[in-house]
């Protein structure tokens, strides 16, 4: 959970967030190697989006998103990444939740 933004019955009702990462990296090395070392740490990764969707309040799912992307490119080796924000269903009336996908470069 973190910090929601958008109308008021958003905020009331708290926010539950699901982030899936896909990053595009160099893994030939870590290929041969078989060292963490070689690669981009998948508990980094994770950890990078619970800060972001901790930290500082944002107003958008498109801005908590687009954090998450520069955090994680700026891990050495990587290339490319996809990052998709899905806010859960919090009001009576949704059977689905909101997700915003951006990549990036």
């Amino acid at each position: 959970s973190g910090h929601p933004g958008g109308p008021p019955e958003g905020r009331a009702l708290g926010p539950h967030f699901t982030i899936d990462v896909e990053s595009t990296a160099a893994l030939s090395g870590a290929a041969e190697s078989d060292r963490l070392g070689d690669t981009i740490n998948y508990s980094l990764v994770a950890e990078l989006a619970r800060r972001e969707v901790e930290g500082e309040p944002r107003q958008l799912l498109e801005a908590l998103a687009g954090r998450i992307a520069a955090a994680v490119l700026a891990l050495p080796g990587a290339r490319q990444v996809v990052i998709r924000v899905t806010k859960e269903p919090r009001l009576p009336a949704q059977t689905s939740g909101f997700a915003v996908e951006i990549r990036r470069p």
